[in-house]
């Protein structure tokens, strides 16, 4: 009696081994077969984002927004398919790193900094998938394309600054990539006191200053899907923290320049100019506040440069 329970239990023992061993196995092979899926969903966005990226200004913007919802609606779709529905998890990552640090083997700074990181990608992630993603500036050359999707004003170890966020694609996903020089140029308009027939008159001038800098942005991901494994590929993410306008100037003009090494060897080095652009009134400092930058006088070429005001461009058309 005793040899045919020992029996029968071992019979059920194995039963059970052999059960999780397929639960497993059967999992492994649904994981399998929804990155194959996704990798289809990948050339699909990377074959769309290389014409994209090469389009002229209005039609660029309105392109990249529907590609970029069109590729989470995708994947939405995908996620809800029977054989997966159960392997969606945005944080699959921090897991990784949370298992890590409980075992020792990652200290609370460095997970400290991993959260930061996911957190940052998923958030962008939901800014750029929305439907209603429109770049305020946005330039290209070289297979190279960088988009100034939001600027606000905030504050770093308690200054004033303003955060400037970029998305960045290249034709190249494996080229060494070196953010080079920055150049602002703003137009301040002032007015000035000037004799005419003897009489007193405010005449408007203009003038220019000017910031510049070096380096990439103060945060980049260069890999966003190291942090959230469902981000569009193809893209870099980050922000700048810019210093606030002259409390005078109206426009801007920004220049960005680049070091680029493809894998072939290549090197480039594209300069990437953003069309001019209005200041907006919470992005300047306040009236009174004193301004470190030279100012000089624009000349009447310099000064068209910009035009981006609706007086100047009536002003400018009447003349022609």
């Amino acid at each position: 009696m005793k040899n045919i329970l020992a029996f029968v239990v071992g019979l059920i023992v194995i039963a059970v081994v052999v059960a999780f061993g397929y639960s497993k196995f059967e999992v492994k092979l649904r994981v399998a077969s929804l990155k194959v899926d996704k990798a289809v969903l990948d050339r699909q966005f990377l074959n769309r984002l290389a014409y994209t990226r090469m389009l002229e200004t209005d039609d660029y913007r309105e392109d990249m927004s529907i590609l970029l919802n069109n590729y989470a609606r995708d994947l939405d779709k995908l996620y809800m398919k029977q054989e997966y529905k159960d392997l969606r998890d945005d944080d699959a990552v921090r897991k990784v790193y949370q298992i890590e640090y409980k075992e020792g083997r990652k200290d609370e700074k460095i997970l400290k900094g991993v959260n930061e990181r996911i957190d940052y990608t998923q958030a962008v992630y939901k800014e750029i998938t929305g439907g209603s993603y429109r770049p305020l500036l946005t330039a290209q050359n070289a297979g190279l394309r960088i988009d100034l999707y939001s600027i606000t004003k905030g504050s770093v170890e308690g200054r004033d600054r303003l955060m400037v966020k970029v998305l960045v694609s290249a034709s190249d996903p494996d080229i060494a990539l070196t953010f080079g020089h920055i150049e602002m140029k703003s137009k301040i308009e002032d007015e000035v006191e000037k004799k005419v027939k003897g009489q007193v008159v405010m005449e408007k001038v203009y003038k220019l200053t000017k910031i510049e800098g070096q380096g990439e942005p103060n945060t980049l991901i260069k890999e966003p899907r190291k942090w959230f494994e469902d981000f569009p590929p193809g893209l870099m993410i980050g922000y700048y923290d810019f210093p606030l306008f002259h409390p005078k100037a109206t426009e801007v003009k920004l220049t960005m320049g680049f070091s680029v090494r493809t894998q072939g060897g290549n090197h480039l080095n594209p300069n990437l100019e953003f069309a001019p652009f209005a200041i907006d009134s919470t992005w300047r400092l306040p009236p009174g506040a004193s301004w470190e930058a030279e100012e000089v006088e624009a000349t009447e070429e310099e000064a068209k440069e910009f035009l981006t005001s609706e007086e100047d461009k009536k002003d400018d058309k009447s003349a022609k």
